[in-house]
């Protein structure tokens, strides 16, 4: 039976039978003793460097600590990770942050889960001279058809979140565009469940959420390799 696929969260879900990606920051991680993730229960989770915390962080520890952590049965990705302009961080120390988890994501053999804040073009320029995972998706995705068409073009999965529920008229275009064997859905830090978001996305896309869980389900088992029988018990 397909489940919710909830790509990116910060919250444990509260959907029963669902499938979550809780994201742990690597900063408050690696200063906490040992390397489980701070939480128990059936959620898988990513781990990463997030670009404000890049100059928050002994890289060379971080990065140790991510590759044990990604060794970890419930660890399904590295990240968030990425690049964000709208913050105080170095942008070229944010860039060698991120490149390195890049490569380590290829070394653990994991997707990424991509933060892009006014950075698209720029992870575009990572991923086409560093090397690069071929299974990355751009969480929280609000751009416009232009940047969906360009990410696309280059291997990228897009996710969306709680901007769906309102849906404004560049991204409902955007959102139409993404195929849909490359596209996935999110909570993030929103107050709604998966619930909500696959039900405007249903709307939007004129299917039902059954047809659309089906569909993201697939998708998550494609790129992850995981089933719902594989993820953690509490």
């Amino acid at each position: 039976m397909a489940r919710y696929i909830d790509i990116h969260t910060h919250r444990q879900t509260e959907q029963p039978g669902a499938i979550a990606i809780r994201n742990v920051f690597a900063r408050d991680s690696f200063r906490q003793e040992g390397v489980s993730p701070p939480f128990t229960g059936g959620d898988l989770f990513s781990v990463g460097v997030h670009p404000w915390h890049a100059d928050d962080i002994e890289m060379d520890i971080a990065l140790d600590m991510i590759r044990v952590m990604a060794q970890l049965p419930a660890c399904a990705a590295i990240g968030e990770i990425g690049l964000d302009r709208a913050c105080d961080v170095d942008f070229d120390l944010q860039r060698e942050v991120f490149v390195a988890q890049c490569r380590l994501a290829c070394e653990s053999g994991l997707p990424v889960i991509v933060h892009s804040a006014r950075t698209h073009a720029d992870i575009l320029q990572v991923h086409k001279s560093n090397v690069f995972p071929p299974i990355w998706i751009v969480h929280g995705f609000r751009g416009k058809l232009q940047t969906a068409g360009q990410l696309l073009r280059n291997g990228a999965r897009l996710s969306f979140g709680e901007a769906l529920l309102r849906a404004p008229a560049p991204l409902r275009e955007a959102f139409l565009a993404v195929p849909d064997d490359r596209l996935y859905l999110e909570t993030d830090e929103a107050g709604c469940s998966i619930m909500d978001v696959y039900a405007a996305a249903a709307g939007l896309r004129e299917v039902t959420v059954e047809q659309l869980r089906e569909q993201l389900y697939a998708n998550f088992i494609r790129d992850f390799g995981i089933t719902h029988e594989d993820t953690p018990m509490a």
